[in-house]
């Protein structure tokens, strides 16, 4: 398992094209997740990302409808191409607090930027390492009503939490497969109510935290069968507090309920799909690093739209809507943060 985690890795600074991070455990948010080595015969009878002998879905979408003709979004802006901000190193995951500021993980920089809606730089923190505040390929992030900030590091198996201005305030996890350890922490989201919802990339399951770090539950097991997960990867959640996983190497997102019941199974028709923001009533998008390109999908799964396909993406991974409805991207092997806005025909 942590030979193909190394691995995984590996692929991600040959695509970008740079020095490592100080870990050989972190997989690899930037590639086509690795199959499951301890599951790799159940993995060739894998067919369109859903097992062969799998039961039936609660709900199926095939996510290809061709995108509507008056949905169409441009690129506003670009952010790491000037002076202005410090060089971003592999941008990766991204959120956005409630004031509207915006947040970046750096995988293989290991840091933190808290950006204005414009790109101004307002904070960073962080720095290679394991230590209280340091970071080891940090992935997911996720800010909470009160302002606070959660990064799950795939290289460490941890959370780590902070104000909004980067002060250590706790951190939980470890590497295993038992309840509250991690193989690789990546994709996070908060409830309203104060729920932490992890994507255990490794252990094939979502785990379920308090904000303090107080396990709750965990839903998920590593398979093909619907409710079941081989790494995922990205997770959001809608208004209502129902999860979206991306269930990466099954190609396909699926839903559940704020207690992890499945609601759906979605095939979005990507074959690398990895990381998932999803707006309030429940429309998603989700990035394909692979194949460089962005969907955008209704609540059904059907694709409405992709992000403008001739900007030359490398690993395109996070997206984040903001109040005003303008769309950031972490394009990861160019170091650009890409925001897009709406346009009528």
């Amino acid at each position: 398992m942590m030979v193909a985690i190394g691995l995984l890795f590996a692929v991600l600074i040959a695509a970008c094209e740079g020095p490592a991070p100080d870990s050989s455990n972190a997989p690899d948010p930037s590639s086509t997740p690795a199959p499951n080595p301890d599951a790799a015969v159940v993995e060739e009878q894998v067919v369109g990302g859903q097992a062969a002998d799998a039961e039936p879905a609660p709900d199926s979408s095939q996510g290809l409808a061709s995108p509507t003709a008056s949905l169409r979004f441009e690129q506003v802006d670009v952010w790491g191409l000037d002076d202005d901000l410090p060089a971003f190193d592999a941008p990766n995951h991204i959120d956005i607090g409630s004031d509207g500021n915006v947040y970046v993980t750096e995988f293989r920089g290991n840091r933190v930027f808290k950006l204005s809606p414009r790109g101004e730089l307002l904070a960073q923190w962080g720095g290679p390492g394991d230590g209280p505040g340091q970071l080891n390929a940090p992935t997911g992030i996720a800010v909470d009503g009160d302002g606070f900030v959660y990064v799950a590091e795939s290289g460490a198996s941890r959370i780590q939490k902070f104000t909004g201005e980067g002060e250590f305030v706790t951190a939980w996890g470890e590497p295993g497969g038992e309840p509250g350890q991690f193989l690789s922490a990546m994709g996070i989201d908060i409830s309203a109510d104060g729920r932490v919802y992890v994507a255990d990339f490794g252990n094939g399951r979502v785990q379920v935290f308090s904000v303090d770090g107080d396990l709750l539950f965990t839903f998920g097991s590593p398979g093909m069968a619907p409710g079941q997960f081989l790494r995922p990867i990205g997770l959001d959640l809608d208004g209502a507090g129902n999860v979206y996983v991306v269930d990466s190497v099954n190609a396909r997102v699926q839903t559940f309920t704020p207690d992890g019941e499945l609601i759906a199974v979605f095939d979005i028709g990507m074959r690398t799909p990895q990381v998932i923001s999803v707006l309030p009533d429940g429309r998603f998008y989700v990035s394909d690093p692979q194949d460089r390109r962005i969907g955008f999908y209704d609540v059904n799964g059907k694709r409405l739209a992709l992000l403008p396909a001739a900007i030359p993406y490398r690993l395109p991974h996070g997206t984040v809507t903001g109040p005003d409805g303008a769309v950031y991207l972490a394009d990861t092997g160019n170091n650009v943060v890409r925001v897009f806005r709406e346009v009528g025909e």
